[in-house]
């Protein structure tokens, strides 16, 4: 009988014969299954073991194929994986999502929103249509002019529960620059405080709420943990983000232009139903 398992990779390119596979009895029977054969490394005498170790090089050992029963493939791409079914806003020429599919090889469990229209993209991101092609390729969900503080309410997402929501570098736009700096903030946090407002009516019961934000100077003053906690949310974790992890992940300015945008320093914040 074959060995049932779960296969977590890393990345997409990731060559299966090098992972490290652990047998478990224990896992639900499905009526269909996924099978993978992989080259493991076992003792020439006796098959005692309790784990499979693939790529594994002693001497005394041979190399034999080994048919596995997969219950399910799980690619991971930083704190994401392919197993949760994601909605991500507020994306710019969807580079981030992109890169996510491609790391995945599927984006099925994907649900990938901009608030600008194809129009607007087409005319000011010279890489969202093959962005956004990329995605559609890999079966995500792609829709546009969808407002992060009303999503709760449209039509097409909201009898979705989400594991996890996404909305990277958060910003309500530029202003006329002779008016006081509390107004920018202000605006700022409204833009949050009604994103939040909105996610966590679709989060799942253990679903989470991802920002990612600039840390430093102005962009700190927008005290964003204190406007989740305000809304009854729990930081899980907060931790630094490297734009570099993700291939591809081109940060824009929003409301037009091509330009890149330095995202450094900035960090990932995580956030949970309080209760």
């Amino acid at each position: 009988m074959a060995a049932k398992c779960i296969i977590f990779l890393d990345s997409f390119a990731e060559d299966p014969s090098t992972i490290t596979v652990d047998k478990d009895s224990s896992l639900p029977s499905q009526e269909e299954r996924k099978f993978v054969v992989l080259k493991e490394k076992v003792p020439p005498i006796g098959d005692g073991f309790g784990k499979v170790e693939v790529g594994l090089r002693k001497e005394d050992y041979i190399e034999r194929p080994r048919k596995l029963q997969v219950e399910e493939i799980i690619r991971r791409k930083g704190p994401y994986t392919s197993s949760q079914k994601m909605l991500l806003v507020g994306e710019g020429d969807f580079s981030f999502s992109a890169c996510l599919a491609v790391s995945f090889g599927t984006a099925a469990n994907m649900v990938s929103t901009s608030l600008d229209s194809t129009e607007f993209l087409f005319k000011n991101y010279k890489q969202a249509m093959g962005n956004i092609l990329q995605l559609k390729t890999r079966g995500c969900t792609v829709m546009h002019e969808v407002d992060a503080t009303q999503m709760a309410s449209c039509h097409s997402l909201n009898a979705i529960k989400f594991d996890r929501i996404i909305f990277n570098f958060p910003h309500a736009g530029f202003f006329v620059q002779d008016v006081p700096r509390d107004f920018h903030i202000r605006k700022h946090q409204k833009l949050i405080t009604e994103f939040l407002k909105n996610a966590k009516k679709m989060i799942a019961a253990d679903g989470q709420i991802h920002i990612t934000h600039k840390t430093n100077g102005f962009f700190q003053e927008w005290a964003i943990e204190m406007l989740a906690a305000n809304e009854g949310l729990r930081l899980i974790e907060a931790f630094h983000f490297n734009h570099k992890d993700y291939e591809g992940y081109s940060t824009k300015y929003g409301f037009g232009g091509d330009r890149f945008f330095n995202c450094n320093p900035s960090k990932t914040y995580i956030w949970a139903s309080a209760w």
